[in-house]
């Protein structure tokens, strides 16, 4: 490294003058993202900093006395003559950040650093100087340097030094380069944003108020400079800023929120920021927030400025705008009390209810809370318009969705909450139906969890006995075969504190308050159905899912549309309709206490359960008490079901790991205590004991008799599909020795069980659907009809991704543990990028966007004309990585289209019809020892592909468009 660093004209990391410093000057959007959002892996001074870096790590005495000389030498020539020799300063700030950093987050910045390098000594002496210079647009290339260390080490940096920086970085928001001014609100919103140890902002509000009238205006004047007109940075700074305030910046909206509006109205004529757009309705928000707590009455000046924009913006259809709106409605109506909907959201509710609104995904979430506000507002309104049928049929097309089903169930909560009973009678039949209807074509846990809080919900509100009445009235005896196939097995996949207290006092009220439960008909479920509401206190959620949810129908697949993107500042609390109103546990306690009270041996089993488990906290009764018949129920007593749930217990509390304490002796001697002469035998009780101690996480007893288990059962199933759905391109062989069944099994399974066939290496549904089938041949239509317009297809870059190559196996058929996965984009002249995922990667969309990012820098190097032109398209399937709202409003930033792919069609992607067997047919047979030894093989094999070869695949992919419109949607290719 002496050797390099005497030698070399430039020191690693120099501002290379013919590539970045025109970057800085020319492109300072480009600079920042590469800088910033960490994109320029492929530059000179990246290289170099990770080189030292590395080094570092394993030499960081001998490289921090290497490099100390010749930082002293460029910090002296910089101080001798500043304006000629700043490069040399710009050098030694990036070797001082790669030699300390030894860890660092997103969140926090570095958060490890070097014992060697003194940070807070090199920040009094060179850093806060540079940023406290008269001059903001002297040495910009500097100022930016000296900002982006105090952002990156603010983690370890003193507090005081940080929040004293502030009004240093408050004074660079009026700099003049946009790189300068840019990275000043990044620094700042990035410390505002920092907590301390205890959870406390460290920047206090009260810190702030003195210079808030400069960091506001500034922070509003960058927004009129050239090319910052719509910064996402400064708008988020703004954005922080009004959260650190608080309370204290209400004196300066009267001269802010005007801008604001303006800035709304200019940005909704053609949104093309999507992050500024957003950091634009967060600011928004919280303003409406901060001002109605202060002003409940505030909330109409708010709609007298923004009313006029919103209209504006649903009249012309602006699809990235119209989720935030419909957000920002809602936080408006929230804030009226007065128990009426004013004119104006009851002229705009007719529109809510109109089905094209409903067809846009993004749409959905923040139309139903829009809605849930005008039924809190204002329900008796919404009845006397004679809408309720209009809501029902809103509810009606959710419910039928697997993807919105969950907002079905809060439309219809909100709905019994708050409107009339006469309101609702004359249709909850129909709604019943409706639900039975949908949970016998496709059962979700999703849906069987808001199911059963609906269930629940309406027999509180309506009573237990209706509840019994509705379901009976359907289809006799309905509702036991409800409890048993529904209620009591999964109640426990109740997720969330409100739903599960929804669900405890339903079932409170259908134990307690049901002759039926009681007495009746089901009475022989009163027990189990105790068991699940002990459950439901007792054991930790149920996290199984159920087999529906492996499969999305094809209406429900993400599509190109504005997506909906969640305002963190308009986001509404988790509403309790009880509110506090039932103390079910007690109501609960005094039942069963009552209950008790002729049954001595229950009365004695619950006073000894009650001081097991605390929570339940049983009154005891008194001594006297006669003495009767235990009560038994068809099935067992509740004796044996409470001490059925006491093995549970006991099996919970050793699964999870927690020390009982008690020996093998004291647990016989509880047990006999709590059951007294209807507890289990000590032999038995010895062998549960050894069962849950050497690991035993079941309570239920072992199967002795009867046919083993087949390798078809549905564990077996589950988990096959399972595998697959993780990952399409196993072969037969891989999932057969996986799960440890025969090939011919696997086989039988994917072709019979789940119904599944191999297209272009990759497993598909065996049979499309009818949609499915004309989703398939109206793309290929189109992408056919596109590509008359442009015969090469020159301008489409082919994504591929989550291919794996491993080493060959040997004779004896033991699967491979080395595994490479590999991402490639070319196009009809070659490979365009490639790179490796790390060991352990998985294509997540965070992981993706990185590649792109990579993608976009390898496509302006090797295909100028494209990147100048910027008519390059991207193809890549519908993972779920690749159809998140990140990776949209990645694409949607840099301008890039992408080319569509329809559902379980590997018969339509070039990367798995051709280009995956090509790459792996010359390695099969091969045996690789490492990792670098596959990758190795790999790129050779890549770069041997001929130009022609590429072209002769997009003649194939169109060709295959052709025989799928053909085919009307069906595979035209079998195994």
């Amino acid at each position: 490294m002496a050797g390099l660093c005497e030698g070399g004209n430039e020191p690693p990391g120099s501002l290379k003058a013919t590539s970045d410093e025109e970057l800085f000057e020319d492109n300072p959007e480009e600079y920042i993202c590469r800088d910033i959002e960490g994109s320029d892996v492929d530059t000179r001074r990246r290289a170099a900093c990770d080189l030292v870096k590395v080094l570092s790590r394993y030499f960081e005495e001998r490289m921090t006395q290497v490099f100390s000389s010749y930082v002293q030498v460029m910090l002296q020539s910089y101080k001798e003559n500043p304006m000629q020799n700043w490069r040399g300063k710009d050098t030694v700030l990036y070797l001082v950040t790669s030699l300390a950093s030894k860890g660092q987050t997103q969140r926090h910045g570095i958060t490890q650093t070097s014992q060697l390098v003194d940070l807070n000594s090199f920040a009094t002496e060179h850093i806060l100087p540079e940023l406290q210079k008269d001059d903001v647009n002297t040495l910009p290339v500097l100022k930016a340097d000296s900002i982006k260390y105090i952002m990156i080490f603010r983690s370890v940096l003193p507090r005081e030094m940080v929040v004293g920086s502030i009004p240093q970085l408050v004074r660079h928001l009026s700099a003049t380069s946009q790189v300068v001014h840019t990275y000043a609100a990044c620094a700042i919103e990035k410390i505002l944003v920092m907590k301390a140890s205890d959870g406390t902002a460290v920047v206090k509000s009260e810190e702030l108020v003195p210079i808030a009238p400069d960091l506001l205006n500034n922070l509003f004047r960058t927004m009129t400079m050239h090319g910052s007109q719509e910064n996402e940075y400064v708008m988020k700074a703004v954005m922080r800023s009004f959260s650190a305030l608080q309370a204290r910046v209400i004196p300066f909206l009267s001269e802010l929120l005007p801008k604001l509006t303006e800035k709304l109205a200019i940005v909704s004529r053609n949104p093309s920021r999507p992050h500024f757009n957003h950091y634009l309705f967060e600011t928004l928000s919280i303003s409406i927030k901060i001002v109605c707590t202060a002003d409940a009455n505030a909330v109409s000046s708010f709609e007298e400025a923004l009313f006029p924009i919103f209209q504006g913006i649903l009249q012309q259809d602006v699809q990235e705008f119209v989720p935030y709106v419909f957000q920002i409605l809602s936080l408006l109506l929230e804030q009226h009390n007065s128990g009426t909907i004013p004119e104006p959201y009851m002229v705009l509710f007719p529109c809510l209810l109109a089905p094209v609104l409903w067809e846009r995904p993004g749409n959905i979430h923040p139309l139903v809370r829009l809605l849930q506000a005008f039924i809190h507002t204002g329900a008796a309104q919404i009845s006397a318009s004679e809408k309720v049928s209009g809501l029902l049929g809103v509810f009606q097309k959710l419910i039928a969705s697997k993807v919105n089903d969950h907002e079905g169930f809060y439309l219809l909560q909100s709905l019994i909450e708050h409107f009339p009973d006469n309101n609702l009678s004359p249709y909850m039949r129909q709604v019943f139906v409706l639900l039975f209807h949908r949970l016998s074509s496709s059962r979700t846990t999703k849906f069987v969890r808001g199911l059963i809080v609906f269930f629940t919900l309406y027999a509180i509100k309506y009573g237990a006995s209706n509840l019994i009445a509705m379901l009976d009235s359907i289809q006799p005896e309905m509702f036991g075969k409800v409890l048993e196939k529904v209620i009591i097995p999964d109640v426990q996949k109740i997720s969330g504190n409100v739903e599960r207290k929804i669900a405890a006092v339903g079932i409170t009220k259908l134990l307690c308050d049901t002759k039926e439960m009681m007495d009746g008909s089901y009475a022989n479920l009163w027990a189990p159905l105790l068991q699940a509401l002990i459950g439901l206190f007792e054991l930790p959620e149920d996290e199984s899912t159920l087999p529906d949810d492996h499969f999305i129908e094809v209406e429900d697949t993400p599509g190109y549309q504005a997506a909906y993107s969640q305002l963190a500042f308009a986001n509404k609390l988790d509403h309790d309709p009880l509110q506090g109103r039932f103390p079910f546990a007690n109501r609960l306690e005094r039942f069963i206490a009552r209950f008790a009270k002729n049954h001595l041996k229950l009365r004695d089993c619950i006073r000894g359960l009650s001081k097991k488990y605390p929570t339940l906290n049983f009154p005891a009764q008194s001594s006297d008490s006669k003495a009767a018949p235990l009560c038994t129920v068809e099935g067992g007593t509740v004796m044996r079901m409470l001490e059925f749930f006491h093995r549970i217990r006991l099996c919970q509390s050793l699964a999870g790991g927690r020390q009982l304490g008690d020996s093998q002796s004291q647990t016989i001697r509880k047990i006999q205590q709590v059951f007294g002469e209807d507890a289990m035998g000590v032999t038995q009780i010895m062998e549960w004991f050894n069962r849950l101690k050497d690991g035993r996480t079941s309570a239920e007893s072992e199967q002795h008799c009867g046919r083993p288990q087949t390798v078809r059962s549905g564990a077996v199933v589950e988990r096959v599909r399972n595998l697959v759905m993780a990952d399409r391109r196993l072969t037969v062989r891989e999932i057969a020795e996986e799960i440890g069944v025969s090939k011919d099994s696997a086989h039988a399974i994917l072709r019979d069980d789940l119904n599944m066939n191999r297209v272009a290496a990759k497993f598909v549904p065996k049979l499309l659907s009818p949609k499915q089938k004309d989703l398939r041949r109206d793309v290929a239509q189109d992408l056919l009809d596109t590509a008359n317009t442009d015969p090469g297809n020159k301008k489409t870059v082919v994504a591929m991704e989550a291919s794996r190559v491993s080493k060959a196996e040997k004779a004896q058929q033991v699967r491979s543990k080395i595994k490479v996965m590999l991402t490639v984009f070319f196009d009809v002249r070659g490979i365009v990028h490639h790179e490796y995922a790390p060991e352990g990667q998985t294509v997540t969309k965070e992981y993706y966007h990185d590649v792109l990012r990579r993608l976009r820098d390898a496509v302006r190097r090797k295909r100028p004309d494209m990147w100048t032109a910027n008519n390059w398209h991207l193809h890549h399937d519908n993972a779920p990585a690749h159809s998140s709202q990140l990776i949209h409003t990645f694409l949607a930033k840099h301008g890039i289209t992408t080319v569509r792919q329809p559902p379980y069609s590997p018969d339509l992607a070039p990367c798995d019809f051709w280009l995956f067997p090509k790459l792996k047919t010359p390695l099969k047979g091969s045996r690789f020892e490492s990792r670098e030894e596959i990758m190795r093989n790999v790129t050779t094999e890549l770069n041997t592909i001929p130009k022609e070869d590429f072209q002769r695949c997009f003649r194939q992919w169109k060709d295959r468009w052709a025989k799928c419109v053909q085919a009307q949607g069906a595979y035209f290719e079998g195994d």
